[in-house]
């Protein structure tokens, strides 16, 4: 089982394509319940977004109870969900996830935890009515935005660092030019 910690660093190694690192790691700490001792989805079967079977998956999976809202009202049914042979393997397939399926793609264009929280939520990703309110939540009280400042500040340092060795590439040919 990771530890809240080890979420972070998940987070920040797969947000890509203008995830915000914060609402990755919400969304792990939410469907696992990390902080009260883990879920037996995170915990036995490396599944750290209660992502389901779905028709593409040709994995392992393992049929458990699940709640689920409809209208307002919670349903506890029996689903599939996929099954994983690492913790990574599953941020991986997130990220595929959310980038495969066109009902996501919104919450990829949005700029603030908020909105892309509340993107995910329309996009299906949970059937809870509160999904977006308990990432927000979650964010805040254990300062994930911070994930998020940290990842552009390497974003900016990767680009400082393209363009600096792009200009002592064109150094170096102006001056073997010039010879």
């Amino acid at each position: 089982m990771l530890s809240l910690n080890d979420i972070k660093k998940y987070a920040m190694r797969y947000s890509r394509e203008g995830m915000l690192p914060s609402v990755f790691a919400a969304q792990s700490i939410l469907e696992t319940n990390v902080l009260n001792g883990g879920s037996e989805l995170a915990r036995d079967y490396n599944n750290y977004f209660g992502i389901q079977k779905g028709s593409t998956w040709n994995g392992d999976t393992v049929l458990l109870k699940t709640k689920e809202e409809y209208n307002g009202i919670p349903v506890y049914e029996n689903k599939e969900f996929r099954v994983y042979n690492s913790p990574e393997e599953s941020f991986q397939d997130r990220v595929s996830l959310l980038l495969s399926l066109n009902r996501y793609k919104d919450a990829y264009s949005e700029k603030t935890p908020e909105a892309q929280a509340y993107a995910l939520q329309r996009g299906g990703y949970a059937t809870d009515s509160r999904y977006a309110e308990k990432l927000i939540k979650l964010i805040d009280e254990h300062n994930l935005r911070t994930l998020d400042k940290t990842k552009q500040t390497m974003k900016n340092v990767q680009i400082g660092v393209l363009v600096l060795a792009a200009i002592i590439v064109v150094g170096m040919v102006y001056i073997i030019v010039k010879g």
